[in-house]
């Protein structure tokens, strides 16, 4: 069994999957939770690792050092 994540439209009420496929049209007034972003949603975005290594501190020298010894 997998769990899945769809994406709620409080406003439409429509449900749709992570590719942006309509599951089902007007559940209005559906109880959710929120739910923080997924590893999912960033795999879309190729530069993401080097974001957050910039965001910790990491100058482009020491990213691009990691490069070269095969960490990244």
């Amino acid at each position: 069994m997998k769990k899945v994540v769809l994406m709620y439209d409080e406003a439409t009420g429509n449900i749709q999957d992570m590719e942006g496929v309509i599951i089902l049209h007007s559940w209005l007034g559906l109880r959710y939770e929120e739910v923080p972003e997924t590893s999912r949603d960033n795999v879309n975005d190729p530069l993401h690792k080097l974001k957050e290594l910039k965001a910790m501190g990491m100058s482009v020298e020491d990213i691009k050092d990691l490069k070269e010894i095969g960490l990244l």
